[in-house]
């Protein structure tokens, strides 16, 4: 039996408004790997919609240990180790609704490569018959691409030409009538 000597991380996280323009980040470490909890410092890049961002660094000392952040604007996205302190890991990062617990959602958004050069795929996943658009906003939040899907069932794949884009962060958004998902890409040439 080969076990990994490295966590792998199935981490779930969810935004949740508390009023008066408070919101509050939840952050779930899950390391998925059987028998060895590796005890480690985690970092996250909070996201924002004002296009601003924040690195939460704290240490995840037990296995399934949730994290409560508060913040005075609305969170958009999430990036876990972003600057891959952890050297040695594998990761997924899944955005959960708690007022939905009972639904098994299939949506998910994954954007690649990143950094793009010339151009970038975009894969959408979604339950069945959900319409939902995907756009892509510049780093001044500007958009500048949007395309519509109805009644989609199972996975969408887009391939957009970066080559008229300046280098820098963008934001591909995933919204749907149960919400919006958000994923950074870096274009670079």
């Amino acid at each position: 039996l080969n076990l990994p000597n490295h966590p792998l991380y199935e981490n779930e996280y969810y935004f949740y408004p508390l009023g008066e323009g408070s919101w509050e980040v939840n952050f779930l470490a899950r390391q998925i790997q059987e028998e060895t909890f590796f005890p480690m410092k985690l970092n996250l890049m909070i996201g924002f919609e004002d296009f601003s961002d924040t690195m939460i660094y704290f240490n995840n000392m037990e296995n399934n240990e949730t994290f409560q952040f508060v913040f005075d604007k609305k969170p958009i996205y999430i990036d876990f180790d972003p600057e891959n302190e952890i050297v040695l890991k594998v990761a997924s990062l899944i955005l959960s609704n708690p007022q939905m617990e009972a639904v098994d959602s299939k949506t998910s958004l994954k954007v690649f490569p990143s950094p793009a050069d010339q151009y970038m795929r975009v894969v959408a996943t979604t339950d069945p018959g959900i319409d939902f658009k995907l756009e892509l906003y510049h780093p001044s939040g500007k958009r500048i691409y949007q395309r519509w899907f109805h009644g989609v069932t199972g996975q969408q794949e887009v391939t957009i030409n970066t080559r008229p884009f300046a280098p820098g962060v963008y934001f591909v958004q995933m919204e749907s009538a149960s919400g919006k998902v958000v994923e950074k890409v870096v274009i670079s040439h």
